[in-house]
């Protein structure tokens, strides 16, 4: 867990009023605690309170990653396929003391599961976006941020630069979009975010 951020993000829930946030799989779930995870038919959630540690509903299948993450044993909910997910929904409420509590959850992410869950074992829990908590936090990039982006555009001009000479007439864009993957994997990139897009211009539009 990035100490820092979670100093920052604590300030800006005050800062809006909020009791905490709880953030789903995604970059700023990762953003904050460096735990990557995606959104399945297995729920996780991150809970961000105010005015204490974090703790998650996650499956237990991934739990040490929340271990690896530094929150504490007593706050992880971890449910295995077996048991199902609705008792550490039900625990998490519960310690969590979530009933008459104001929760940024993030609008565009959270899904009916999560939200019907929690309103089943928190009665009287209030939902807000927590949009303006995060984007607030995030304008402002720490030093790990700017040498991440610079080492992303290092690894891109790379890429570009391996790859325009091995494109061909007659390729098409398919074909030199995996290219594009290839390279920019050869030089450092991590894995593919969100894809990369190859368009010819009309006049020129490959086959």
């Amino acid at each position: 867990m990035n100490q820092e951020r979670l100093r920052r993000v604590r300030e800006e829930i005050l800062a809006n009023g909020f009791d905490g946030i709880a953030l789903m799989p995604g970059p700023n779930m990762q953003y904050l605690s460096g735990i990557r995870s995606h959104i399945s038919e297995r729920p996780v959630i991150l809970f961000v309170p105010a005015d204490d540690d974090p703790a998650i509903i996650i499956p237990s299948l991934e739990a040490a990653k929340a271990l690896q993450a530094g929150i504490p044993k007593d706050r992880i909910f971890d449910w295995s396929d077996e048991e199902g997910y609705t008792g550490a929904f039900q625990g998490a409420c519960a310690h969590l003391e979530l009933s008459d509590y104001l929760l940024g959850v993030e609008s565009l992410h959270m899904r009916l599961l999560e939200l019907e869950l929690l309103q089943r074992y928190a009665p009287g829990l209030t939902l807000a976006h927590a949009e303006p908590v995060m984007t607030a936090l995030r304008l402002t990039k720490d030093i790990s941020e700017l040498g991440a982006m610079q080492k992303a555009v290092a690894v891109a001009e790379k890429a570009m630069e391996a790859l325009l000479p091995r494109i061909e007439i007659g390729m098409t864009e398919k074909t030199i979009a995996v290219m594009l993957l290839e390279e920019l994997v050869k030089a450092g990139g991590d894995f593919d975010v969100f894809g990369p897009v190859v368009r010819a211009p009309r006049s020129q539009r490959f086959t």
